[in-house]
């Protein structure tokens, strides 16, 4: 509690000054807004979507054009259910569009995200310096939900570099994840020789918590359980970037003895829901994002549909009302809980299937969106692993791929990870059937083991 103190009213702030962010500024600012009242989270969100909605009518050219042919006025602007006037934003549009839809007062000052996504094509979009700032303070908030505190000794299970990292990169990070309090462990060389290390840096960090990708912490949980190993205390688990089912829940609460909370955010938009202790449902961060459930045509429904966000603080790069790939439900009942944020009650399509050796090394699902999320070049993937030695990619290219240079760098993160235990069979396809909701499964596994 001293360190959370000092951390959050001296050392961050300073720290922040000094590299130019308002990250603990924002934070307070969310902090302060789960005490409100539903309808004045209501007001919040709806001045803040109107004063979005005014800049992009003025620096947007895509927005401009767009809703100049559609006769629609965001002064018109009542509640946001009026957001429904709009059509929806895809990915293929964003694509399409990329240089209109940034703002000509921040054009060349954005920071520019990409991301292998978890419908397998490969995006990349903007967004400006103050909404990387809010996001943070927006996430911190969420992990709070679950008990987290600024500075709160965390175990992290999770995706970490591929490959060699410059020493100087390197150090920043260490110093910057022992200033917060953080010990990451790379899952991307998490295999069964070493899972033994992940229950045993338990024990020597002694952490308040762990945050991790769902498939490492329901690994480890299940090899908690097989060796009967009692680990230290926690305050709490949260997991994160991959669905966490019921029967994934259970098992991670048995072998750690406590409760796991569920997360659900994408790259575009960073944290957009979060469990609290309560557990009913994910609270919506709606004082920083519209979400919205709707079918094709961009109209809202109570049943499952596609996930529609706007992001109320990208400036730089609006994008309003898009389409991330995930298929969600809202809740229609609210918390019994204090929170002043609505509730969804789920999401699905975000199922990536872990890869797997003879020799039981594991490439969790995520590691392939981020190896793609670089190569601009490639439109959609597919992994498929139909045996414990191979693997098959199913690329659709886009011009100017360079395909020797992208084989060969898959193949050397692909090996960096397993060694010579995987080998990888490219094939160029024109086209990647989707699933029957309409998704396109980043990694596909037709073996016979556990998920």
């Amino acid at each position: 509690m001293l360190y959370f103190s000092f951390l959050s009213k001296h050392l961050y702030p300073l720290y922040e000054s000094f590299r130019g962010r308002k990250t603990h500024l924002y934070y307070r600012e969310y902090l302060a807004n789960q005490h409100k009242t539903p309808d004045e989270i209501a007001a919040i969100q709806l001045q803040k979507l109107k004063a979005l909605l005014h800049h992009c009518q003025l620096h947007v050219p895509y927005y401009q054009k767009s809703w100049r042919e559609l006769g629609f006025d965001p002064a018109s602007v009542q509640s946001v259910a009026d957001l429904n006037q709009l059509p929806l934003l895809t990915k293929s549009l964003v694509r399409q569009h990329y240089d209109e839809l940034i703002a000509s007062n921040f054009r060349g000052k954005n920071i520019t995200k990409t991301t292998g996504g978890s419908t397998g094509e490969p995006f990349r979009f903007e967004h400006d310096r103050e909404n990387y700032d809010r996001r943070q303070g927006v996430a911190w908030r969420g992990y709070g939900w679950a008990g987290y505190e600024l500075g709160d000794k965390s175990l992290y299970y999770w995706g970490g570099a591929i490959g060699r990292v410059a020493k100087k990169a390197a150090l920043k990070d260490k110093l910057y994840n022992m200033m917060l309090g953080r010990n990451v462990l790379n899952v991307f060389y998490m295999d069964k020789d070493n899972i033994h290390r992940f229950v045993d840096e338990i024990f020597s960090f002694k952490p308040h918590g762990i945050v991790g990708y769902t498939s490492p912490l329901f690994e480890v949980a299940q090899y908690i359980l097989e060796k009967n190993i009692k680990v230290p205390s926690l305050g709490w688990i949260i997991s994160a970037a991959e669905p966490l089912y019921e029967s994934q829940r259970e098992i991670i609460e048995q072998a750690f003895a406590t409760k796991v909370f569920n997360t659900y955010g994408c790259r575009e938009f960073t944290l957009i829901g979060a469990e609290c202790s309560h557990q009913q449902g994910l609270h919506l961060n709606t004082d920083h994002l519209v979400v919205e459930v709707t079918d094709d045509f961009g109209q809202g429904t109570q049943g499952i549909g596609n996930m529609t966000i706007t992001d109320l603080h990208n400036y730089g790069m609006p994008l309003i009302r898009f389409v991330n790939g995930d298929l969600g439900k809202l809740k229609q009942t609210s918390c019994s809980c204090d929170l002043p944020f609505p509730l969804l009650e789920s999401v699905e399509g975000r199922k990536l299937d872990k890869i797997v050796t003879r020799e039981g090394k594991i490439i969790p699902g995520e590691f392939f969106p981020r190896l793609f999320r670089e190569m601009r070049e490639v439109e959609r993937y597919q992994v498929v692993q139909e045996h414990l030695d191979r693997i098959e990619i199913n690329i659709v290219a886009l011009p100017g791929l360079d395909s020797a240079a992208m084989e060969h760098s898959i193949q050397s993160a692909v090996k960096a990870v397993v060694g010579q235990e995987l080998s990888v069979f490219f094939h160029y396809v024109d086209a990647i059937a989707l699933t029957a909701s309409g998704k396109n499964r980043v990694t596909i596994s037709k073996l016979d083991v556990a998920s």
